[in-house]
């Protein structure tokens, strides 16, 4: 639970604790899947690079460097 801050995660521990104590191990486990899929997500998305965008001097060029050539014949 490194991504999670240490006030957060004393929260969700005393939340946890006392759905445990309400409606049982089972419920808990499905409230705790679902905070965890959240969380990942979250990362997932701020993790995710995006792509550079394109001047106007690389604008057409592949990768290599040169630039696009029609494929028409004369």
């Amino acid at each position: 639970m490194a991504k999670v801050k240490p006030k957060t995660r004393k929260k969700l521990t005393k939340q946890i604790g006392r759905i445990i104590k309400k409606h049982g191990s089972e419920i808990a486990l499905g409230v705790v899947t679902g905070i965890v899929s959240g969380l990942l997500t979250d990362t997932a998305k701020k993790t995710v690079k995006k792509a550079p965008k394109k001047t106007k001097a690389t604008k057409g060029k592949t990768t290599k460097g040169k630039t696009k050539r029609s494929t028409k014949k004369k």
